[in-house]
């Protein structure tokens, strides 16, 4: 397995996929599965577009064929929102497949330490959450206009950066919380 984006996104698909395999919905079944929801979901973050609208845009240029239905910003956000709860299942899920229980360090670290601190302090911890989130993830330009919105877009950086981790894991990259091989 590689760190290319097209790769970390189809793992994530067959993985949700997978998970969501006996689950029944009432009704017409959706045009964009949820599988494909959240997937669209994690690029988005992954490639930094802050924009719905753009996003949906240039997403047929950007990964032709990857979706075979691509809904309109309205619906797209709604069923965002909608979502939530699956996208934090999905977070748990991805995270439970990794060995990050286990790790010394469960925070993302991006925060340079200056020389002669060699134990983080509860300050540099939230200082180190908060760089990542906004400075990688693009937190602060999130968009949302409603506490729901703005819920789901933290929840949407925070599975593309799960998503991220555990792959990197998976294929054995030397530094599992790095996002470099995956935003461009």
């Amino acid at each position: 397995m590689t760190t290319d984006l097209n790769t970390l996104l189809a793992a994530l698909y067959v993985k949700i996929d997978d998970h969501l395999a006996g689950r029944r919905r009432l009704g017409r079944p959706p045009k964009l599965t949820d599988a494909e929801l959240v997937t669209l979901a994690a690029a988005q973050a992954l490639l930094g577009f802050t924009s719905e609208a753009r996003w949906l845009r240039l997403l047929p240029v950007r990964m032709s064929g990857a979706f075979r239905y691509l809904p309109g910003q309205s619906g797209y956000n709604r069923r965002l929102r909608a979502a939530l709860p699956l996208s934090k299942h999905v977070m748990r899920w991805l995270a439970a497949d990794t060995d990050l229980r286990t790790d010394a360090t469960w925070i993302v670290d991006s925060t340079p330490v200056e020389c002669g601190r060699s134990r983080p302090t509860i300050r540099q911890l939230i200082e180190s959450v908060n760089d990542t989130l906004k400075g990688q993830l693009n937190l602060e330009r999130h968009g949302g206009r409603t506490i729901e919105g703005v819920g789901v877009r933290i929840a949407q950086r925070l599975l593309a950066l799960t998503a991220a981790i555990r792959h990197n894991r998976a294929t054995c990259q030397p530094t599992t919380r790095s996002l470099t091989a995956y935003d461009h």
